[in-house]
């Protein structure tokens, strides 16, 4: 009995786990292609130019946090000059806003 109670504890945080673990910080520096060699992925910007093209989209502002999604695509937590903070999916090879929430 105690030990399927040890043995569930230790998949249910595993299990919380894995999402934490799939997520990465990435800078400023870090390439698009370090998360998947396919094509799309060597087209990629960097995320200085990534945030340079959405920064001149939003007329202005900073990342505040940056996750790839898929390898061609980021999620990217946004502050906007007025101070409004919104989660935009960008595309990694041509920095278009394809999502605002």
């Amino acid at each position: 009995m105690i030990m399927k109670r040890i043995l569930t504890s230790l998949l249910v945080a595993a299990a919380a786990a894995l999402p934490a673990a799939a997520q990465v910080e990435l800078s400023a520096s870090t390439p698009a292609a370090v998360f998947g060699q396919s094509e799309v992925a060597r087209r990629a910007l960097s995320l200085g130019e990534i945030y340079s093209r959405v920064s001149q989209q939003m007329n202005g502002g900073q990342a505040i946090n940056t996750s790839a999604i898929n390898g061609n695509r980021y999620l990217i937590r946004w502050q906007t000059p007025q101070g409004q903070v919104v989660d935009l999916v960008v595309d990694a090879n041509t920095g278009r806003i394809l999502r605002r929430t």
